[in-house]
């Protein structure tokens, strides 16, 4: 939940005011998602990079960009804000200026002091009604500021549009009003209405699991692929950038909107006020990730990483360089999550239990290049097999799919391993058979251009459950669920990362 205290002014109000929406008050200039920004020469092309290439957390915002290979290149820098253009929003939308007022002084972000009171975020679905009307207070006051304060809500609004959607060159679905429960492993479409809210707590507590734990032993599958300046393809986000992060900004999207406007499109999705706490969660998510039992949970210490650096105005509308080392410790921020209970470590998946004989499957095709425009099935070779224990907490296995998709559209498939049954027709989330899912939330500055990316899936728990960790090859079956003929897929293969 994005976070409100009665106590402190707001990172985005004038001082005087009571009301809060950022807990710390040298954190708020924060409250943004950078998603594109080049080395501040952007008439090269070869300098851009992508939104999905940083997921680290802060305030309202992540970033995640896992810099895990020897390379010679430039960490990400912060653009030249007197250098920004115009937003390359869909078609149908009037022309975009997401740029924020320019200013020749940028200060280096500072942490508070480490006296200073650390203040807790409480859980959303934990706070009073005085806490949302302070919030809703909150909002209205930033919308009441000049357009032109970098501290007005439009503004905040627009540091999202303005790195997703091209302008540094380098309302919601009425169906999904309070009190449904979101889906997690949303398709684009609305399941049986009919289906019991606990199976849907359910599904998504089994999804967590998924991608907090078994999808995410190591920071490049939990944080992303490497990606500095000039870096193509693009080598994939992390567990839950993919999921839940990106099906919640689909569900959250009005589906009567040409382009799933708010939350379901880059250049309008910090427009909704769900979107703070959404991305706000997001980072809670990256907080607790470290905490999950296992050595190999830590951030990176690779100075590309370390040192990718992003703008942003304070609440004194200064401009502030903030590095991503300078966020890896929300406590050095002065704030704190809530504890609440984590239901869903107490739901990992099973395997599916057969009461019948299936029919037959469709015979695996060849690992080649094919289009997915309907299920397919996969046999692909290990390299190794029947691994120790320690081998196993070396290094973790992993499925890598290449994809090659139009960045502009919203495309979701999901993936099967050893399914026995014919394409995942009687799986679902809450069966291990079911690896995860890919999830391309639509990027209207990639209009007509081709992705190239990939999706990572760890193995070794899911093939442990199936007992088929002696098993020379696995059949790997994808589904496309939603913009089924967009997808081509590349190459599916088996890797280790340590």
């Amino acid at each position: 939940m994005a976070t409100v205290s009665p106590s402190i002014t707001s990172s985005f109000l004038p001082k005087k005011s009571k009301f809060s929406v950022i807990k710390n008050p040298k954190s708020k200039n924060l409250k943004s998602i950078p998603c594109k920004a080049i080395n501040g020469e952007q008439e090269h092309p070869q300098h851009k990079f992508d939104r999905r290439d940083v997921l680290i957390g802060l305030g309202g915002l992540y970033y995640g960009a896992a810099s895990l290979n020897d390379a010679m290149a430039a960490p990400i820098s912060a653009p030249e804000m007197e250098k920004c253009g115009r937003a390359d929003v869909p078609q149908g939308v009037p022309t975009t200026d997401c740029c924020p007022p320019v200013s020749k002084k940028i200060l280096d972000f500072k942490p508070p002091f480490s006296n200073s009171p650390v203040r807790v975020r409480p859980a959303a679905h934990l706070v009073d009604d005085e806490y949302i009307r302070k919030y809703t207070k909150a909002i209205e006051l930033m919308k009441a500021l000049p357009h032109d304060d970098p501290r007005s809500f439009m503004q905040q609004a627009n540091v999202h549009c303005a790195y997703c959607e091209g302008a540094y060159d380098q309302f919601r679905n009425s169906r999904h009003y309070p009190p449904t429960t979101v889906d997690l492993d949303y398709n684009g479409e609305d399941e049986d209405e009919t289906k019991m809210n606990k199976d849907q707590v359910k599904s998504n507590l089994r999804i967590m699991y998924r991608q907090m734990v078994s999808n995410a032993k190591t920071p490049r599958l939990f944080l992303g692929g490497p990606f500095r300046a000039g870096d193509e393809p693009y080598q994939g986000s992390g567990s839950i950038e993919n999921v839940p992060h990106g099906p919640v900004h689909v569900w959250c999207g009005d589906d009567k909107q040409p382009n799933g406007e708010d939350m379901g499109t880059f250049y309008s999705a910090a427009r909704d006020p769900i979107f703070y706490a959404h991305h706000s969660n997001v980072d809670r998510m990256w907080s607790i990730w470290k905490t999950i039992e296992n050595i190999k949970r830590k951030d990176l210490n690779d100075p590309d990483w370390l040192n990718a650096s992003f703008l942003f105005y304070d609440e004194n509308a200064n401009l502030v360089r903030v590095k991503v080392r300078d966020c890896l410790d929300h406590r050095k921020l002065g704030y704190d999550y809530q504890f609440v209970d984590l239901p869903w470590l107490k739901e990992k998946p099973t395997p599916r239990k057969l009461t019948k004989k299936n029919k037959a499957p469709p015979p695996p095709v060849p690992s080649t290049e094919f289009v997915l425009d309907k299920p397919v099935r996969v046999n692909v070779e290990r390299p190794r097999k029947s691994r120790s224990k320690t081998e196993k907490e070396e290094k973790e296995e992993i499925l890598v799919i290449g994809i090659e998709l139009k960045g502009d559209l919203f495309v979701k498939f999901d993936v099967y391993v050893n399914d026995e049954d014919d394409a995942g027709s009687n799986i679902g989330s809450e069966n291990t058979e079911f690896a995860g899912s890919y999830v391309n939330v639509p990027n209207k500055h990639k209009q007509g251009k081709t992705l190239k990316t990939c999706l990572r899936l760890g193995l070794t728990d899911l093939l442990e459950d199936l007992g088929a960790d002696d098993d020379d090859s696995i059949v790997v079956t994808l589904v496309p669920k939603y913009g089924k003929g967009n997808i081509k897929i590349s190459d599916i293969k088996i890797e280790f990362d340590n």
